[in-house]
């Protein structure tokens, strides 16, 4: 077993212990969350220069070194959290969030043969979507064992490259992280109701003003199925459609493979991923409230800032403001 599974079933085992004692009230998951968190940001940073000097990806390893140190700052505000008695909200959604958009990623990429057969399937797709339009390419039957295996594109167009699709072209990283992200978000309409109701008052009539009433009208549940129904297919067949394009300008010779692969196809999926968080920032206003409290975390400096889980405005700018007015607009 090398140091990376090592450092992934650690921080695996101590965040799933932090959502067990999350889940029965025991404030003692902040401890196995920040470390676990901690081991996770390690298993990055020793990805780091491999997407930066081998893959030549300073995207991927740009984010990757930012999401060590966000980590390590958000480890240290759990810490605060257990020191000072407080229970931040949004801290607790983040770390449970990447527990299971950790648990999902890692058992594809590491349970034999699981991996490798969602790569073969996922190139099937995309190959099937370029061969309806009667470009000749195709794949081998042969399924990877692993997830570290990759599935080649043949083609019969003049080329000096092949392309292969690994797992990382699976798309499992982007869909188990809105999976998670919806799944942990604990709805809870009080935090909203009261600017959503305001907002209908203030508008005139329209499109935002119609679609804030149905909001207000939609049980919680039904939130939830539109915000998976609508995020998790997009992004499935979205990705799809990118391998398809990457796959056609490169053997096309529009544009060679890293530019089109790493700028490109990144540039899309990244449009793509801002797209669908405004769209679930509408049906999850507590999701948005979740992720504008990370930001306010780091105006966090004495005990008494977090109030009912969120971070009290009024402790910095005076009793007047309201986290809800500041954060929705």
């Amino acid at each position: 077993m090398n140091l990376s599974l090592i450092l992934v079933v650690l921080s695996l085992i101590l965040m799933g212990g932090g959502e067990f004692l999350y889940k029965r009230g025991n404030k003692r998951h902040k401890i196995f969350f920040s470390i676990g968190g901690f081991l996770f940001s390690l298993y990055w940073a020793l990805h780091a220069p491999d997407y930066l000097l081998r893959q030549g990806d300073l995207v991927n390893g740009v984010l990757i070194l930012l999401g060590v140190v966000f980590y390590l700052y958000m480890g240290e505000g759990m810490i605060r959290d257990y020191q000072w008695g407080e229970d931040t909200k949004s801290l607790n959604w983040l770390y449970r969030t990447t527990f299971y958009a950790s648990l999902i990623y890692f058992s594809l990429k590491y349970i034999p043969y699981l991996g490798g057969a969602l790569i073969w399937f996922v190139a099937f797709q995309s190959v099937a979507i370029l061969a309806a339009f009667g470009y000749p390419v195709w794949i081998p039957r042969a399924i990877p064992d692993t997830s570290t295996g990759g599935v080649p594109v043949f083609t019969t167009v003049s080329t000096n490259v092949t392309i292969s699709l690994v797992f990382s072209c699976t798309a499992a990283q982007a869909l188990g992280i809105f999976f998670a992200a919806i799944y942990t978000t604990e709805l809870d309409r009080e935090e909203w109701l009261g600017w959503a109701k305001r907002k209908v008052k203030e508008l005139k009539k329209g499109f935002k003003k119609r679609s804030i009433e149905k909001l207000i009208l939609m049980e919680d549940r039904k939130r939830k199925k539109i915000a998976y129904l609508i995020t998790l297919p997009t992004i499935y067949i979205g990705n799809l459609f990118r391998n398809a394009g990457i796959i056609y300008v490169t053997y096309e010779g529009i544009y060679d493979f890293y530019f089109a692969h790493n700028y490109i196809g990144k540039g899309l999926s990244l449009g793509l991923m801002l797209i669908l968080m405004l769209i679930l920032f509408h049906y999850l206003p507590e999701l948005q409230e979740n992720v504008v409290g990370l930001v306010d975390i780091t105006k966090r400096s004495r005990p008494g800032q977090i109030v009912d889980g969120r971070f009290d405005l009024g402790s910095e700018n005076g009793p007047d403001e309201s986290h809800s007015n500041s954060s929705k607009t």
